[in-house]
């Protein structure tokens, strides 16, 4: 019997640090590798036997508190037996691969670190009430099926750097720092009712499915920095204390969460900046799939949509970005619009105006004239039209008059009409009065306008 020709390097203790390996088992027959590391060895005639090789070698290893390497190791699966419920050796799954089953383990406190660099999980994993008290690295790992983290508790980092999942569940627990940098979620991904105490990093992630952030508070910074969201991403009923995104929201979806604790980076746009968000993109979108209705994405009343607006006012108000948010307080005009609340009994359903109501009213008015009062140079262009208009009427009224000073006459006139508390003198008609209303309501926009933009500035 010969040595296995298995070579690779492992994580070692420290994740950063690629340590050689070379595997100590036999050969098997006429392969150069042993049982564990021939690729054409596992098959469902062997897998019991693989199974009880591994369970062998894990109580070996528990009894002379030897760490486990497993590196490279093609599996059925991975689990441990329910007799036991705590151990206190490093675990090294490096570069292995489960391949028949899905993986299942419960009800367990690992001590010690544990490793799955580089590993794949044909069949998922479904880790269930487990306590990670020490480093838990999951680089560069794919999860190639539904895979479930339910009630973990991690006390120290846990990776998952450039990892690609299918469809992945964090439900319950407790995460002191969590990593995802680079990694591809390529189906569903879900987390719900988690609690995570320290930093969180979702940097330069990919999102290519829907996914949700549920009920979950964030005690330290979570940073979505050049993050991708391709469909669907909802936060809903979070809980954030120091937020960063940098990237495309027109996707993501912040109904019911407080998101005054956000900092949105100069790379944020909101569907091609145009400012809209997904909530309002969605009262025009019927054709809702069954998995949205699944997320609840549609939202049940207009105030849900404007306090989503207005927060994202405030929070880029604080941030002196006062023309941003002058774009998100035009949208919930425009929402005002376009949209009311109908109430049948105990439902509320949002439901568009009418044409004419959306056409015609005065926050369609209020909208063109002063960009719903965050425009000054608007109403300054009107009142400038309107002296003009004046100043025209006069010289054509002094001509038909035959005054000796026409230029005179029509700036005293003209000056009469624009000042709020004068009287018109030798005027016949009503066109001198409407034009003096006219510059009253310009000048009353204009004054609102410039109130806000004062307001903002003073108020931060």
């Amino acid at each position: 019997m010969t040595q296995c020709g298995y070579i690779k390097n492992y994580t070692s203790d420290n994740m950063d640090k690629n340590t050689p390996y070379h595997c100590e088992d036999d050969t098997h027959g006429d392969s150069a590798y042993c049982i564990f590391h021939d690729k054409k060895y596992l098959n469902d005639d062997t897998k019991d036997e693989i199974k009880r090789l591994f369970l062998d070698k894990l109580h070996d290893s528990i009894k002379t508190n030897k760490p486990l390497l497993c590196i490279g190791y093609i599996l059925p699966s991975l689990s441990i037996p329910y007799d036991i419920d705590s151990i206190n050796i490093p675990m090294y799954f490096d570069r292995a691969v489960f391949k028949m089953e899905i993986s299942n383990i419960s009800n367990i406190i690992f001590n010690k670190k544990i490793s799955f660099w580089l590993t794949t999980f044909k069949h998922g994993i479904n880790f269930n009430k487990i306590k990670f008290k020490m480093e838990t690295n999951f680089r560069m790992s794919k999860f190639e099926n539904k895979s479930t983290f339910k009630k973990i508790n991690s006390d120290k980092l846990m990776d998952f750097t450039n990892s690609k999942f299918n469809k992945i569940e964090f439900i319950g627990g407790t995460f002191n720092q969590i990593e995802f940098l680079d990694c591809k979620f390529n189906s569903i991904v879900k987390f719900m009712n988690i609690q995570f105490t320290m930093d969180v990093g979702f940097r330069i992630v990919k999102f290519h499915d829907m996914g949700i952030f549920s009920e979950s508070s964030f005690s330290s910074k979570i940073n979505f920095d050049k993050s991708v969201f391709s469909k669907l991403m909802r936060f809903s009923k979070i809980k954030f204390t120091d937020a960063y995104f940098n990237s495309d929201l027109s996707c993501v979806s912040f109904s019911d969460t407080d998101i005054k604790m956000i900092n949105f980076g100069t790379n944020t746009s909101w569907n091609s900046n145009d400012y809209k968000i997904y909530d309002e993109i969605q009262l025009e979108n019927d054709n809702i799939s069954d998995l949205e209705n699944e997320f609840n994405i549609k939202p049940n009343n207009l105030e849900s949509i404007k306090n989503v607006y207005r927060d994202l006012r405030d929070n880029y108000d604080r941030n002196l970005q006062y023309d941003i948010s002058g774009q998100f307080f035009n949208r919930e005009m425009e929402l005002n619009r376009k949209y009311k609340d109908h109430r049948n009994g105990n439902e509320v359903k949002i439901i568009k105006r009418p044409l004419c109501s959306r056409t015609f009213s005065i926050y369609r008015i209020y909208g063109i004239i002063a960009k719903y009062g965050h425009s000054y140079v608007r109403p300054l262009i009107f009142e400038m039209l309107i002296i003009i208009c004046a100043i025209l009427y006069f010289l054509h009224d002094c001509h038909n008059d035959q005054c000796l000073d026409p230029i005179s006459y029509s700036i005293n006139n003209t000056f009469l009409t624009i000042m709020p508390f004068s009287t018109l003198t030798n005027q016949t008609g009503t066109i001198p009065i409407i034009l003096k209303l006219l510059f009253l309501i310009f000048s009353g926009i204009l004054f609102i306008s410039l109130k806000r933009k004062l307001e903002r500035k003073l108020r931060y």
